[in-house]
């Protein structure tokens, strides 16, 4: 999979509602991994679609990278960070009844489970997201 296309993919299904929200949207990537193409897109998509969703500005950035073993993925946005309270929900798998406002982030981690990916959410200071496939 290039990941340039990826981001490519990334920026063309986000700037404008980034715009929309007055952020900009920074995306880069940059090697190519083997790795299946949809699952990687719906972890990135759907952790772009939240940063973008609730960045408090000015940007959101996305780097997409190759590895020696994988790839790893960044997403930054100008949010607070996750409260430790969000983020403690977001080591569990979603359940049936729970009211998350959008599937972005449920997706995205199950789809990194079935990629062998790990994400980590960073609870201070800048929103980030860090997933990585060893």
């Amino acid at each position: 999979v290039d990941l340039r296309s990826v981001g490519e993919q990334l920026r063309v299904q986000f700037e404008s509602a980034a715009q929309d929200r007055g952020l900009k949207l920074t995306v880069t990537a940059a090697g190519v991994v083997e790795t299946d193409r949809v699952l990687l897109g719906l972890v990135v998509a759907g952790l772009t679609a939240n940063a973008v969703d609730h960045s408090a500005g000015p940007e959101v950035a996305v780097r997409l990278e190759a590895t020696a073993t994988g790839w790893d993925a960044e997403i930054l946005d100008g949010g607070p960070g996750f409260p430790e309270s969000v983020a403690a929900e977001l080591e569990h798998p979603p359940r049936l009844g729970d009211t998350m406002k959008g599937l972005g982030i449920p997706l995205a981690r199950l789809a990194a489970d079935v990629l062998g990916a790990t994400i980590t959410w960073d609870v201070q200071g800048r929103a980030r997201v860090l997933v990585r496939k060893p």
